[in-house]
């Protein structure tokens, strides 16, 4: 269950950043697609992991941008298949992936 490990470090890390707010109104964060992450329940596991009182009103808004892969043998730069990240253009199965396995935390306020 790596989406429990994930909104756990989120937590974490929206913890730190609320330090010294007595009310924190919204908590901004992007997801990469290829985690295969919902956003809704990374919300919601958010809401049950931070329950203190600051957090009581937050809204645990969670977009989820597209992956981003780049073709080794012919540079092209893709949206990859999690299962099968294969170049749409060459039908290359080396590729790199650029983006889409990681989360960020953008505002805490």
């Amino acid at each position: 269950m790596h989406e429990f490990h994930i909104a756990k470090n989120i937590a974490e890390e929206v913890r730190r950043r609320a330090k010294g707010l007595a009310r924190v109104k919204a908590v901004d964060v992007q997801l990469g697609a290829l985690l295969r992450f919902d956003a809704a329940m990374c919300a919601e596991l958010l809401e049950q992991m931070l329950k203190d009182a600051r957090f009581e009103e937050t809204a645990f808004n969670v977009a989820v941008l597209p992956g981003v892969a780049r073709c080794s043998a012919c540079g092209a730069e893709f949206q990859p298949d999690p299962d099968v990240p294969q170049c749409p253009k060459c039908e290359s199965l080396k590729v790199e992936i650029i983006s889409g396995k990681d989360w960020k935390v953008t505002s805490v306020k």
